[in-house]
């Protein structure tokens, strides 16, 4: 019989690490469930984290040099195994690894704080923490919502900042984790619209949106003019 071969993508969850100016860390390859680790493939676009090893099973960097923000190690790799009908089969993983560095004299927050703010539909806004101690340096671990749909709110890896969206009227919460273990609540609301067009998904749901408001609008002017010119 000739062995056939049959291919999956998995994207595994992320890992964030704090690292200081100097220190190497060893970021492991996802254990083989099946099989065996065929190719490991690791990748980082920052100049000041350097690979001092990177294989099957793992990689050691080392940040050379300070940075800001949140830099992204990337690993593809495939792991292969036989099936109950001797046929090879592969996975291929896909995982980020966000680092950040941590300055011998950064000094870490001992509370963080968000104000309430408010957003229009489709609008991005960057929320600023109130910090103590005033010197502290704040690098993000975690984002996890709490309640409501009514914004998206993430953490910026590359500037590591809070910022959220609107996406329809409401209020959403969400729980932010520093990476010293400070926690905050960040309250967004999304303001109803006035005089604004809108659609409904195909569960009834109202989608706002201000493209087609002017897009509408276009169109209206748009035969308004035609009816003129017929005149």
């Amino acid at each position: 019989m000739i062995s056939q071969m049959t291919f999956a993508y998995v994207t595994l969850p992320s890992t964030q690490y704090s690292i200081k100016i100097g220190e190497t860390k060893f970021l492991s390859v996802p254990s083989a469930t099946r099989g065996y680790i065929d190719k490991a493939i690791w990748t980082c676009s920052n100049p000041n984290i350097k690979f001092i090893k990177k294989d099957n099973a793992g990689a050691q960097v080392k940040i050379t040099s300070s940075f800001s923000g949140t830099a992204i190690i990337e690993l593809v790799c495939v792991e292969k195994y036989n099936d109950k009908n001797n046929r090879t089969q592969a996975i291929t993983y896909y995982k980020q690894f966000k680092i950040s560095c941590i300055s011998t004299n950064t000094v870490a927050p001992t509370s963080i704080s968000f104000p309430k703010i408010q957003v229009k539909i489709g609008e991005i806004k960057e929320i600023k923490p109130t910090v103590r101690l005033s010197n502290a340096t704040v690098i993000y671990k975690s984002c996890t919502l709490i309640s409501g749909n009514s914004a998206s709110i993430w953490i910026d890896s590359y500037s590591n900042v809070i910022k959220a969206i609107g996406r329809r009227p409401g209020i959403t919460t969400s729980e932010i984790v520093t990476t010293n273990g400070k926690k905050a609540i960040v309250t967004v609301t999304v303001a109803k619209p006035q005089s604004i067009t809108f659609i409904t998904d195909n569960k009834g749901n109202k989608i706002y949106d201000t493209n087609l408001t002017k897009a509408v609008s276009k169109m209206e002017n748009l035969i308004t003019k035609t009816i003129q010119n017929k005149k």
